[in-house]
């Protein structure tokens, strides 16, 4: 009984084999050694069906893994006279990813400029872009680390009414200058001594920094604070100040939202609302909320831009971390007419590359700070 059964094994034996070679002559082996190089090359299983019904194989093989190549071929958008084109341009995470490739390139924008244009911008910016001409200097905007795609239009309307080369334009409309004071204003949410504030920047009302009083030696009233940081620093400097025979004192320093509020109101009311909002901030709008700012006067409080107090801390201040906040024939960058006592602290570094800038802070914030 044995024996009959083991010989009725070899027929089902040689079934199998049969049909294992019919399957591997059926299989196209350079199909199968083309899924797995593409396998190899981390692309996922539904772009490799899709690459060799497209029978693009070997020149994605070639090229390599490109995770734009990945997204397109699988995208409903895809069209294969632009793959060429996906492959040199660089992947992000964005809404209609393919779909706005393709209309970019339609509008005849080049693979650099859909680099640049992708590289800050949502779907919502570039909609906006495509609902528009062509922008052919649109390169000469974007070119900028700092520059955004959802504020392109911004800088061409911008530049067509003033006489600034690109650099300036994109800082400038970054800054928010291609707008009225206050309007559409960004609130602040990063608090640290290198933050923004000015008239299109703003603090939250409840907030207030850790502050110490500044030593009644050192201060007009013996009631001005600033943070640790500010304080030390202004100490340090009018102390070393001092061996010159040179004296200053703290005349501002840090305000309240409540603080600021008063002062603005007590301009409006005596000098109109024009004025104040030219010439005041409003409240949370000021840097003097940062507890990082020190109005300076000397101890006899003579006019500050005329005394030798002034010339001394021009050329030194930045030493202690210390930057002229409101330069002279800045206004139109700064928001805020000449101010000679109104002293800023960011740190000893960044003071540092501040004045070597000759930059206002505005500028230096935007082009290198702004994240």
């Amino acid at each position: 009984m044995s024996r009959k059964r083991k010989k009725m094994k070899k027929p089902v034996l040689i079934f199998i084999v049969v049909i294992l070679v019919v399957v591997i002559i059926l299989i196209n082996p350079i199909t199968l050694i083309a899924k797995i190089r593409l396998g190899n090359l981390k692309y996922s299983k539904e772009s490799i069906d899709k690459i060799i019904e497209y029978d693009l194989d070997d020149k994605v093989i070639k090229l390599g893994y490109n995770k734009t190549i990945d997204a397109a071929i699988k995208d409903k958008n895809y069209d294969k006279k632009n793959f060429d084109k996906y492959a040199k341009i660089d992947y992000v995470k964005q809404d209609d990813f393919i779909k706005n490739i393709n209309n970019l390139l339609k509008k005849k924008y080049s693979v650099k400029e859909i680099n640049l244009i992708n590289k800050t911008a949502t779907k919502e910016d570039i909609d906006n872009i495509l609902s528009e001409s062509i922008i052919l200097d649109i390169e000469d905007y974007l070119g900028f680390d700092y520059a955004k795609a959802s504020n392109v239009l911004r800088y061409v309307a911008y530049k067509e009414e003033h006489d600034y080369d690109y650099e300036q334009v994109v800082t400038f409309v970054n800054i928010g200058l291609d707008k009225e004071f206050y309007d559409e204003a960004i609130e602040i949410n990063d608090f640290n001594e290198t933050m923004l504030v000015n008239k299109y920047r703003s603090l939250p009302k409840e907030y207030a920094p850790d502050l110490v009083t500044i030593d009644s030696e050192y201060s007009s009233d013996g009631e001005q604070k600033a943070t640790k940081d500010t304080v030390d620093a202004f100490i340090e400097m009018a102390k070393d100040m001092e061996k010159e025979d040179l004296h200053i004192i703290a005349n501002s320093s840090y305000r309240s939202y409540e603080d600021q509020e008063e002062i603005y109101n007590s301009y409006t009311k005596k000098y109109g609302g024009k004025y104040a909002k030219e010439y005041a901030a409003l409240p949370g709008f000021s840097e003097h909320q940062t507890g990082y700012v020190i109005d300076i006067a000397n101890n006899k409080h003579q006019i500050f831009d005329g005394t030798q107090e002034y010339q001394w801390l021009k050329k030194n201040a930045y030493k202690y971390g210390f930057i002229l906040r409101y330069p002279d024939k800045k206004q139109d960058i700064t928001g805020y007419a000449y101010e000679s006592w109104h002293f800023r602290y960011v740190g000893k570094e960044l003071a540092q590359k501040v004045v070597d800038s000759n930059l206002t802070y505005d500028e230096y914030y935007i082009r290198f700070l702004d994240k």
